[in-house]
Order: C-alpha cells, then structure tokens, then sequence
C-alpha cells in the first residue's frame, strides 16, 4: 500500500505572495504568544526559536521582526 501526497509548488514569481502572508500570519501569532508571555512574567531571554529550512526563516524573520517590535514600543 502507498500514499501519494500531493501539494501545490509555490513557484518563485514577484507577483507570488502566498509565502510572505503565509509568514506574516505565522509572526502575528508568535507575538500574541510573546505578549502573553511577557504579560505573565516570564523572561524573554529564556526563548529559544530553532528551526531548520522553513523553520529557520521563520526564527529568524520572528528575532528581527519581535527586535523592532520592541525599539518601537520603547521609544
């Protein structure tokens, strides 16, 4: 027995915005997880984003974009 899987390739095109929303939605939720975080005390220096291919961009769009989320909000 087999199981095909199948999926729709995002393909690279300029007008292609799937992958950009897709990761936006995905930020918005980790900031509403932070927030909930920070509103219960817990330190912010104690969360650690790993993640590999997908995961990674993820992490790294979630440092950068949560670091300016921050600077503004001290300001």
């Amino acid at each position: 027995m087999y199981f095909l899987i199948f999926y729709h390739r995002i393909q690279p095109k300029l007008t292609e915005h799937r992958r950009i929303s897709s990761l936006l939605q995905l930020r918005k939720s980790f900031f509403q997880l932070f927030d909930i975080l920070i509103e219960c005390n817990y330190p912010l220096d104690r969360i650690f984003l790993l993640g590999f291919s997908q995961g990674g961009i993820v992490a790294i769009d979630m440092v950068t974009a949560y670091k300016k989320e921050l600077n503004q909000g001290m300001n």
